[in-house]
């Protein structure tokens, strides 16, 4: 958990950091701070949360909420917020923070204010575990928790509630498994990894399919899956070859995983290819080659071993 100090939200600091269930990193400037969560969730492949105050503290989270929707990595925003009636009152620090980053999360939820029965609590709680959920149902996103506080903020909490309010309601998670056939001999294959997490038995599994059949693997520095058997500087290929030689470079079987890839001039270059079989790898129907004939479920890089 990283949490970037602040006044308004001294009385979450005190609650996460008083707890032996969170791991809590302190980091003073909130841009700095949602990448280094950003980084924590994408390499640990867990939810990270990150805390800030209110105000425009708020919205210096935005570019690692953007980045986090756009890799789909779960990241869990929490920030603290005067109570609304002092919305517009226009003090120091005092911001709309209700949703700020609308377009980029999987869901916000504001804490009402106040609760005063238990049944209230109850449905809080409720609320905040299906948000947090949201985010690990496929695909992983952002989601966002805005906390309004009043004062006193520095007074000793009393003890955590270890008490659940009932179960979050399980996500519906869309199955987007479809029909994954057998790849015939002699197929030209074109693997390409996106920028998302690979684990070494991928690395590996990719490694024999280059060996074994017509496969070429293209695996940009950003995917930080370095090896001799891989395409490293897609830029430097493609600018290297002349009509002809592109012709060569047609796949008859483009397979992608891990989402986003960099090269402009490679999404290019596979965009103008006309009729080409494109099977994305646990990714979305709005794969952003705009080519997409069928999406496959699975963990990590599934079916290599079955299907090649």
């Amino acid at each position: 958990m990283i949490i970037c100090p602040g006044s308004r939200n001294a009385p979450l600091t005190q609650l996460f950091t008083s707890h032996k269930g969170f791991h809590c990193h302190s980091i003073v400037d909130e841009r700095s701070a949602g990448y280094v969560a950003l980084g924590m969730a994408r390499h640990l492949r867990e939810p990270v949360v990150v805390l800030t105050t209110s105000g425009t503290a708020v919205l210096n989270l935005a570019p690692a909420v953007a980045e986090a929707y756009h890799q789909r990595i779960p990241l869990l925003v929490i920030t603290a917020d005067r109570p609304e009636e002092k919305i517009a009152q226009f003090n120091n620090q005092i911001i709309d923070q209700r949703a700020p980053y609308y377009a980029y999360t999987k869901g916000f939820y504001q804490v009402p204010l106040p609760v005063a029965y238990e049944e209230d609590l109850g449905r809080v709680i409720r609320q905040m575990e299906s948000l947090f959920a949201s985010a690990l149902a496929f695909p992983p996103g952002p989601v966002h928790l805005n906390v309004p506080l009043e004062e006193p903020l520095y007074e000793t909490l009393p003890p955590a509630m270890e008490e659940h309010f009932g179960q979050p309601p399980s996500p519906e998670n869309p199955d987007p498994v479809s029909e994954f056939g057998r790849v015939e001999v002699n197929t030209k294959i074109l693997v390409l990894a996106g920028m998302g997490h690979v684990g070494k038995d991928v690395k590996e599994q990719l490694s024999n399919l280059v060996h074994k059949s017509q496969a070429v693997v293209i695996a940009e520095n950003i995917v930080n899956m370095p090896g001799d058997d891989f395409i490293s500087q897609p830029e430097l290929l493609l600018a290297g070859v002349d009509e002809d030689g592109r012709d060569v470079l047609i796949p008859d079987l483009l397979i992608t995983f891990g989402g986003q890839v960099v090269s402009k001039r490679l999404k290019l270059f596979l965009q103008k290819l006309p009729d080409l079989n494109h099977v994305e790898i646990d990714g979305d129907v709005a794969s952003s080659l705009e080519l997409l004939d069928k999406l496959v479920s699975g963990d990590e890089i599934p079916g290599f071993k079955n299907h090649f």
